[in-house]
């Protein structure tokens, strides 16, 4: 939307130009969807028993603080995610309340993954 009109529909995975005389104080607003994502990892630091996976919100790539794997199946992880009130993009994981996932932007010093390992499924 610009200025609340709608101007243009994305498609995912591409770009979409908005091509118009811009004014001071316009104002876009795009929706974006916010699904869990879970993407099998493949470069070089595999682990020999188990598989890596990242997990995306929408465009947003989150991070595993406190843990380098998980023990559950990478398939199960959005149906295990419990968002923690007043932090947004922040997850606990259900029964594992030692460590949670949040933005990998919104990171400091933390250890943390973005390919977290999980049990493999055979």
């Amino acid at each position: 939307l610009v200025n609340g009109k709608k101007v243009a529909t994305g498609v995912p995975g591409t770009y979409k130009a908005i091509d118009r005389r811009w004014r001071e104080g316009d104002r876009i607003t795009m929706e974006l969807p916010l699904k869990p994502r879970v993407t099998q990892y493949t470069g070089l630091d595999q682990h020999p028993e188990y598989d890596r996976y990242a997990l995306s919100l929408g465009p947003v790539l989150m991070a595993l603080v406190g843990a380098r794997d998980l023990d559950l199946n990478a398939h199960d992880l959005a149906g295990a995610l419990v968002p923690v009130p007043n932090k947004p993009l922040w997850f606990t994981v259900k029964g594992s309340p030692d460590y949670h996932f949040q933005a990998y932007w919104t990171l400091g010093g933390e250890r943390m993954t973005c390919f977290p390992v999980f049990k493999r499924v055979n």
